[in-house]
């Protein structure tokens, strides 16, 4: 019986190292390029042919080859990063590895050979049939998995290469440029009303209608923080910090947007619509920035040097998030709905309803109309990354007009009927206008054609705000049922192509 259970062992051991040598030769077939079997097999030399399939078996852990047809291969993947394809030599230090791991799992397989079941890697056919027990040998300790070191994409393709049918299918809907819907984040019991990301996109904060601002990890899920206003049936979630809340305030009305300073993950949050923070969700850190009654929205610059605010009197005020010093406040109209910084950094659109959108300087007040932009119910402004386009949300759609010649290029509706929309958000490279609706649908529109390209579903009640992630790769909205869901960003080309 002792020497079932040795042999026993021994078949584990192999199957366990044959697996890890062939998650090992697809990450070098990665990190080479993801060379084709085929083009592997072209590049084999005239006396040691290496077919499609037998490379796809050895790839996938289907069995173990013979020495020179594994060491001819991971020669072969070892020269796709040379400009003429050279092979490395037979002594080059870089086999020696190779070698020696083929050489143990030969042992074993021998080993577990002895056993009268087939084992995995035994195909007929490869291998002369082994009679006798070959001589113990000590167990060899499973080695670390590779891929516990690795970053998640590159992981991702690995199993996708190793056979795992989910990482194929999401892997190849990635390289469609197909949008992929990931499971929703339940963050509030109710509204959720503004969704954010940090600026290297770890982070997503979102605000309730109770004005608890929230702040999860974007890969984990994993709430990172609350901040005050927290009604007393909030669900349980699995914190991975924990800090006191900020000052006494209830929490009512918080707003919050994530500067988008790059390297930085600072957060502005405004408390009883009255008091701006500035503070790190992480470790709790936090400084008061300003005071100023009646704060209904706030916006970072594109560069995140500066924050503005927009009170219910009308009133704009202007910080520098640096020295923290108030740079300047300019009396407007009361009744604002929105602001937004051009890409310059200098220059504020301010919405409010039924008047024209204004444009103020921020630095010396001085302000003009942006003429027939009147709108009766605008919500939410947004520039495009090069500035060219201006867009405004509206019960009537999404308005858009070109700041150079200032004159109105379209209004975005999903049919023949005006849609009510709140959020905005262009893409960074300005190809995408996302924005929310009153059905819930996400809608994606190609800002070179006006055309709508998608309609991205999954909240239950109305959408209220997006918000892409900065590299662009991800798509977040937050909505009534209080759930942020997330999207893969497609690609405008793989939308337009769609039947």
């Amino acid at each position: 019986m002792a020497g079932d259970s040795t042999q026993e062992k021994a078949r584990e051991e192999f199957a366990r190292g044959l697996e890890m040598l062939a998650t090992d030769l697809s990450a070098l077939r990665i990190s080479q390029g993801s060379p084709s079997y085929r083009r592997i097999s072209e590049r084999a030399p005239s006396d040691r042919p290496l077919s499609v399939s037998a490379l796809s078996s050895m790839l996938t852990g289907e069995y173990l080859p013979s020495l020179d047809f594994f060491m001819a291969a991971v020669r072969i993947l070892l020269a796709f990063d040379t400009e003429d394809g050279t092979l490395p030599p037979r002594n080059d230090p870089r086999l020696a590895e190779w070698r020696s791991r083929w050489t143990r799992l030969k042992a074993l397989q021998k080993r577990a050979r002895s056993v009268r079941n087939p084992v995995p890697g035994a195909r007929q056919g490869h291998e002369p049939a082994e009679t006798t027990s070959a001589p113990a040998i000590p167990p060899v300790p499973p080695p670390p998995n590779p891929l516990d070191f690795l970053p998640p994409a590159e992981r991702l393709q690995i199993r996708a290469a190793t056979g795992t049918m989910a990482a194929r299918a999401v892997l190849n809907a990635l390289e469609r440029g197909r949008p992929i819907h990931l499971e929703p984040i339940h963050l509030h019991d109710r509204k959720s009303q503004r969704v954010s990301f940090s600026s290297d996109g770890s982070l997503i904060a979102t605000t309730g209608i109770f004005g608890s601002t929230r702040v999860v990890d974007t890969a984990s899920r994993n709430l990172v923080s609350v901040h005050p206003g927290e009604p007393l049936n909030t669900p349980p979630f699995q914190h991975t910090h924990h800090h006191m809340p900020i000052g006494e305030w209830d929490g009512i009305g918080a707003i919050s947007v994530f500067c988008p300073a790059p390297q930085s993950r600072l957060l502005a949050v405004v408390e009883e619509r009255q008091a701006i923070i500035l503070l790190d969700p992480v470790n709790g850190d936090n400084t008061r920035l300003g005071y100023t009654k009646g704060v209904y929205r706030i916006t970072f610059s594109p560069d995140g040097g500066q924050l503005a605010s927009a009170s219910r009197d009308g009133s704009i005020d202007v910080w520098n998030t640096t020295t923290l010093i108030h740079i300047a406040r300019h009396q407007l109209q009361p009744g604002h709905t929105s602001l937004a910084f051009h890409p310059n950094g200098n220059l504020l659109a301010i919405a409010r309803p039924n008047a024209n959108i204004q444009l103020l300087l921020a630095g010396t007040g001085a302000c003009s109309d942006f003429p027939d932009t009147a709108i009766g119910n605008g919500r939410n402004l947004a520039y495009s990354p090069d500035g060219t386009l201006l867009a405004l949300t509206s019960d009537n759609g999404v308005h858009l007009w070109n700041t150079e010649t200032r004159r109105q290029v379209s209004t975005l509706t999903e049919g023949p009927s005006p849609t009510a929309s709140s959020g905005l958000a262009f893409s960074p490279d300005g190809a995408l206008l996302a924005s929310t609706s009153d059905s819930g649908a996400v809608h994606l529109w190609d800002t070179a054609s006006n055309l709508l390209l998608a309609a991205l579903t999954g909240h239950t009640r109305a959408s209220t705000d997006v918000a892409f992630s900065p590299d662009g790769s991800l798509l977040a909205a937050s909505g009534v049922d209080g759930t942020v869901h997330l999207w893969t960003t497609p690609t405008r080309d793989a939308l337009s192509s769609t039947p």
